[in-house]
């Protein structure tokens, strides 16, 4: 009987969890990438390379 009344809390106190499970997809707009320093350079091409494949992979466009 105490192993009844423990699951029985058990499962009340993690049913207000259940709606996370399917909560919002994360990224849900578009992602800024911020690069600190001038177009043109290597860092620049680095980060255009990095968000044209971080668009594939995450489904969201990168806005620099």
């Amino acid at each position: 009987m105490r192993l009844l009344t423990t699951l029985v809390l058990a499962s009340a106190a993690a049913l207000p969890l259940m709606p996370l499970a399917h909560a919002d997809t994360f990224p849900d707009r578009p992602i800024t990438l911020v690069i600190p320093f001038p177009p043109g350079g290597p860092t620049d091409a680095m980060a255009r390379t990095l968000a044209a494949e971080m668009k594939d992979r995450l489904g969201q466009p990168m806005v620099g």
